[in-house]
């Protein structure tokens, strides 16, 4: 299955969106995914939404680097402590968790490029290579996930008015940080930070972006 997925973006969500594909029952209420970052936000979801879901939280799903066995203080940690106590693994979640603060390794360089806006870009631009048909509707693509971005980003800085305990480390901070620089060399990320510097003039430098990628190979 993993050969057939070409640069999977969430390994394990990509193996399950494989393989059940369209079987699948989509639950309009997002508190039972109540996710800890907004790079999931789309059009239609309200910060109000947001705000009364943190209110009514059924399933918590602790995404990006932000997780409650690395960073014990952000929100509802405590909820996911409540219940490791009561598993076989708890002692190994501890000695672990001991482990990478003594070497000070701290994970989410990765997650942090990925979430860019030239990756998510430019993995959309080369997503028609799978589909053909795509580039019909790539420039409303392109403008859906620049201004889903940018609204991410604004009702991120919001919140990180009364949580600044959310504020994420310089890139270089993180142990990653040099698989970080490869997915910044990716023809992806490439794309897509062209697109947003020359957005008037990109057809006509993408040959010379790609000349230029494989050289450097």
């Amino acid at each position: 299955m993993l050969k057939k997925i070409k640069d999977p973006y969430l390994i394990d969500q990509d193996i399950l969106n494989a393989v059940f594909q369209n079987d699948v029952k989509v639950l309009d209420d997002t508190s039972w995914n109540y996710q800890n970052t907004l790079s999931f936000i789309d059009q239609d979801y309200k910060f109000y939404m947001f705000m009364d879901d943190c209110k009514n939280i059924n399933i918590y799903h602790f995404i990006s680097q932000y997780k409650p066995w690395l960073y014990p203080y952000i929100p509802n940690a405590d909820i996911w402590w409540k219940y490791a106590k009561k598993t076989p693994f708890y002692e190994e979640i501890l000695f672990n968790n001991i482990s990478k603060m003594s070497s000070n390794e701290t994970y989410g360089a990765v997650e942090k490029v990925k979430a860019h806006l030239s990756y998510k870009l430019g993995k959309e631009l080369l997503s028609i290579k799978e589909n053909k048909l795509k580039v019909l509707i790539l420039p409303f693509a392109l403008i859906f996930i620049y201004i889903k971005h940018k609204i991410s980003n604004l009702i991120f800085k919001l919140i990180l008015i009364s949580n600044p305990n959310l504020k994420s480390l310089p890139l270089n901070h993180y142990s990653d940080y040099q698989e970080a620089l490869k997915i910044q060399n990716y023809l992806s990320y490439k794309l897509g930070n062209l697109l947003i510097k020359h957005p008037l003039t990109f057809v006509f430098r993408v040959a010379g972006l790609y000349k230029e990628w494989k050289r450097g190979r």
